[in-house]
């Protein structure tokens, strides 16, 4: 097991399918993103670095979710995988962490990521996290941390779905799968609960849980689908 995996029952324990489903993504690109890929071409083979090493050789912890989470995001935003692996590589060497965009500093101009910092006068300066280590003073005009919280500023929960607010995944319950927020209640087991019985009270009675929490369980199933 590698170094950076933790006890799961405070980390989290995510298999590629359960980070795919969150994300919104094939698990077969998360399995590249994380083991690299191989290829041959013209009778030439070639090896893709993995972005970075998951907590578990087939499995991922909490923030290994939240760096996919991030890096979607920004290649969503138009950042190349090649500029994500080399911000990576710089903050395992520089900063020395293996969780870069779990840090609530992350920020993106749509083409290239920063890092913010206090300069010399005490003022926001942008460190551009283009493997060099330069700083940048452009304007960063996107983050992609809405929806984390931090503590510290390190990555503790996410709640996945914007419409969905008392939906979180929380690495301290429940193995990290998405909860009602407070409780041990899994947004699944809700979700199948109104499957059974088609009425939204007698399900909140039964988890002594708000009638919204049981729409935003069912809703939240059906956007989040296996």
């Amino acid at each position: 097991m590698d170094s950076k995996a933790k006890d799961y029952f405070s980390s989290g324990i995510f298999s590629f399918s359960d980070a795919a489903k969150l994300i919104h993504i094939p698990p077969a690109k998360i399995r590249r993103w994380m083991h690299g890929v191989q290829y041959v071409r013209n009778e030439v083979e070639f090896k893709k670095k993995p972005v970075f090493e998951p907590a578990y050789e087939e499995a991922i912890d909490f923030h290994d979710l939240i760096e996919l989470r991030f890096i979607k995001a920004f290649m969503n935003r138009g950042v190349s995988l090649a500029k994500i692996r080399k911000a990576v590589e710089f903050f395992k060497s520089a900063l020395k962490t293996d969780f870069p965009f779990s840090s609530k500093k992350i920020f993106t101009d749509g083409k290239l990521l920063f890092y913010e910092m206090e300069g010399p006068d005490r003022e926001k300066v942008f460190l551009d996290l283009d493997g060099k280590g330069h700083y940048s003073f452009h304007q960063v005009i996107l983050s992609v941390a809405e929806t984390v919280e931090y503590e510290n500023e390190i990555a503790v929960r996410w709640y996945p779905d914007k419409g969905c607010t008392e939906i979180v995944v929380d690495p301290q319950f429940c193995f990290g799968h998405p909860t009602i927020r407070g409780t041990r209640i899994q947004a699944s087991v809700v979700a199948k609960a109104f499957e059974v019985e088609k009425d939204v009270n007698a399900v909140a009675e039964w988890f002594q849980i708000n009638p919204d929490f049981v729409n935003q369980a069912v809703k939240f199933e059906k956007a989040y689908p296996i």
